[in-house]
């Protein structure tokens, strides 16, 4: 198997095959700075707007899906999408072994 996310290793199909996940690294340029912010500003800051319950309930909704806390889901459903993705931005980041003010978020 591959260190890839998913792996291909049998399938018949496969032209290409996937790099490990920890094989590359962004070091210099437009993505690597777009990483770097994302890891600085970007998740930093959407962790503070998805705590906040006067503004978000995105964070609580996943505490009641997960059995945490008691109580109902409030908010419109894709508040919960966008918990998901800064969960998985976060989890990104912090296994890129970058900075880790994002990973210590979570």
């Amino acid at each position: 198997m591959s260190g890839g996310i998913t792996d291909f290793s049998r399938s018949p199909f496969a032209r290409l095959t996937p790099a490990d996940m920890n094989a590359v690294r962004w070091t210099d340029g437009f993505w690597a700075e777009r990483s770097e912010s994302c890891s600085r500003t970007m998740i930093p800051h959407m962790w503070r707007l998805l705590d906040d319950p006067e503004i978000s309930h995105s964070f609580e909704n996943f505490k009641i899906a997960a059995g945490l806390v008691i109580g109902h889901h409030r908010g419109p459903k894709w508040h919960d999408g966008d918990f998901y993705k800064w969960l998985e931005a976060a989890v990104i980041a912090n296994a890129d072994g970058g900075d880790r003010e994002a990973g210590e978020l979570i």
